[in-house]
């Protein structure tokens, strides 16, 4: 299966053509974040690209996933991140 960033659907509930190209961007590169930083799309590696994002984008959405996206990981998550030594 490919990939295509313009098979995305438009950007919905925003009326100013400039955020709207902006989310529209957002939204294309999120996989590629993905790929980048080598992040399977499970709910760990959600949170890792919405750290990344919210860094690169200072978009408040991201901010917020990158926040509170933690407390959705399972007992697994939380084990395995505790574990590590940084």
């Amino acid at each position: 299966q490919g990939f295509s960033p313009d098979a995305r659907l438009p950007i919905h509930f925003v009326d100013d053509p400039e955020l709207k190209y902006v989310m529209l961007r957002y939204r294309q590169v999120h996989d590629l974040f993905h790929s980048v930083l080598g992040m399977p799309p499970h709910m760990l590696g959600e949170v890792a690209v919405k750290w990344v994002e919210a860094l690169q984008t200072g978009l408040p959405m991201c901010a917020l996933g990158a926040l509170f996206g933690p407390l959705r990981l399972g007992p697994k998550y939380v084990v395995f991140i505790t574990k590590c030594k940084y």
